[in-house]
């Protein structure tokens, strides 16, 4: 069985949007994320690894190296946006008046 390419594109399909990710932090009354500063931190990071290999892993090596080091944190990203993909829709199951049994209050009656 073939499994999908992780792409970058695919983590945007699933993964909220600035807004999103905004409005769900204002709800849960809890600090948004500072995206901009993540990615600084995350290029900076990669980049004093690189510095720091110098010549000893040569231009291909770092090139594997750098690519999976890169595909480890976009397959993160896509989890973690699959993740919150589920649990909308598990909440929007559970709040759905016909579709929840255990909330007889919101069923219509006969």
């Amino acid at each position: 069985m073939a499994r999908d390419a992780i792409t970058l594109g695919r983590v945007t399909t699933v993964c909220p949007n600035s807004a999103i990710a905004a409005s769900i932090a204002r709800r849960f009354a809890v600090e948004p994320v500072d995206y901009a500063a993540v990615r600084e931190i995350h290029e900076e990071a990669i980049g004093r690894m690189a510095n720091a290999f110098g010549a000893t892993l040569g231009e291909r090596g770092q090139r594997r190296h750098f690519q999976r080091l890169v595909g480890a944190l976009v397959a993160s990203a896509l989890n973690a946006g699959r993740s919150h993909s589920e649990k909308v829709s598990e909440a929007r199951t559970l709040t759905a008046k016909l579709a929840n049994g255990a909330r007889d209050e919101d069923r219509e009656g006969i």
